[in-house]
Order: structure tokens, then C-alpha cells, then sequence
């Protein structure tokens, strides 16, 4: 499995312009939630242990696993629970680095790793059938950005409205050093730091079902350029 870096990709979520995502929302996204504290440390989820030995598309299925659930989840307290799983992996240090614009830096990085789900709720809303389909799909590929280890996964994400439609999502990885370590034996661990749509780039058709139509009824297209939160 190859796949070229593409530096066309138009940036959605990522430490650069995290703060696009969160909106000035603060009191309504905010409103009686005590934002814990985040750190990068070793955690399980779905049966998968993410720590210093876990690989990038581990670290990946976690995440989209995670999405889905959040896109699909029927009560507050069960999004807040798959909140809590994305910033399980999430590359908060790297995000916490840019501006946090009034926020604290736990307020910072819930604002914009919960606009994640929402991004994407368009092309993951549905059953275990297309969240399978998603994990299928993906493509992952190490390299090296200014010396540093990076990773891009590619998944592939059809469109319930348009069985003909469809776009690639390119989640982005970088290795960071678990909380309270330092030096170069530090532990350091593959984490999310941006998720990307590719522009110009849809899968190859997908054939008619009903499913596709049952789904599609329920969905609503994500905005790529400016997602918004999306209450429950």
C-alpha cells in the first residue's frame, strides 16, 4: 500500500488552524462541563492498547471508531463519551501550541477535537455496515515532515446521498512524548493531530443499494471549509 504525500490537501483540522473549527461558541459548547485534563499517556479502547508499541492505524480505527460513535450516538452522555475517546488520541500537544484565544488549553482542545465528529457526521452517519466499510479502506503511510516522523491515513468515505459520490479523509499522526517523560528514550506515542479532506479526489463509484437511500434520508452534508457543532 503507497500513497504520495499531497501538499494540495486542503487543511481542515490541524494544529495550524485548529482555532477555524471552534467558532467563538465558548459559553454555548462549554456551558456546566468541566473540561478534564488531557495528556498523552497509554489507554485502551475497543480492545485496542494504545501505548509507546501501538502503530499509526491502530491508533486510526480508534479514532474512526470513535467518530462513528459520536456521529451515531443517541444521548449526550453517549457522545461525551466518545469525546472523551478522541482526546484519548489526539496529538494535544502539538494542538495546544497555537494561540488559544482566551481559552484554557483544556477548552482549546475539547472546542476542537469535538468540531471532528461533526466534519465527517455526513459520511459516518449509519450502521456498523458503513463504519466497517470506512476501516476497510484505510491507507496509511509513514515519512518523514522537517525531521520529524509523520503519518497519513487515507480512508475512503462514500457519500449515503450519492452512491456515485464520495471523498477521501487523510488523518494525520505525529509521534509525541507521553506526559511527564522527556529526553530522546522518552516513550512517545503515534497521536491525531489534524483530519483533512483531499479536494479534487472521489472515490470510484459505489454500487445502488437501499441501504445507501435509508441512510441517506437521515443525513446532512458536512460543511469541509467551516464545520460547526453539531448539538444533541
Amino acid at each position: 500500500m503507497k500513497s504520495q504525500t499531497k501538499r494540495g490537501w486542503f487543511l481542515l483540522l490541524a494544529a495550524g488552524v485548529f482555532g477555524s473549527a471552534t467558532g467563538c461558541g465558548r459559553d454555548a459548547r462549554l456551558a456546566g462541563k468541566q473540561v478534564r485534563d488531557v495528556q498523552v499517556r497509554a489507554v485502551e479502547h475497543f480492545g485496542i492498547r494504545l501505548d509507546a508499541a501501538a502503530s499509526a492505524e491502530q491508533v486510526v480505527e480508534v479514532l474512526v471508531r470513535a467518530l462513528h460513535a459520536d456521529v451515531n450516538a443517541p444521548t449526550r452522555a453517549d457522545r461525551d463519551a466518545a469525546i472523551d475517546i478522541q482526546l484519548d488520541v489526539c496529538a494535544a500537544e502539538t494542538l495546544s501550541r497555537s494561540k488559544h484565544a482566551g481559552r484554557t488549553r483544556e477548552e482549546w482542545l475539547y472546542q476542537g477535537v469535538s468540531s471532528w465528529a461533526p466534519a465527517v457526521a455526513h459520511y459516518l452517519r449509519g450502521d456498523e455496515s458503513r463504519l466497517s466499510a470506512v476501516l476497510g479502506s484505510v491507507v496509511a503511510v509513514e515519512h518523514e515532515d522537517g525531521g520529524e516522523p509523520v503519518a497519513e491515513a487515507r480512508l475512503t468515505l462514500s457519500d449515503p446521498a450519492d452512491p456515485s459520490g464520495g471523498v477521501y479523509a487523510i488523518v494525520r499522526l505525529v509521534r509525541e512524548i507521553a506526559a511527564g517523560g522527556s529526553g530522546s528514550e522518552a516513550a512517545k506515542f503515534w497521536r491525531v493531530s489534524g483530519v483533512y479532506f483531499q479536494p479534487g479526489r472521489r472515490p470510484a463509484p459505489a454500487p445502488q443499494s437501499n441501504t445507501a437511500h435509508d441512510v441517506a434520508s437521515e443525513a446532512r452534508p458536512a460543511n469541509a471549509s467551516a464545520p460547526t457543532q453539531q448539538g444533541r
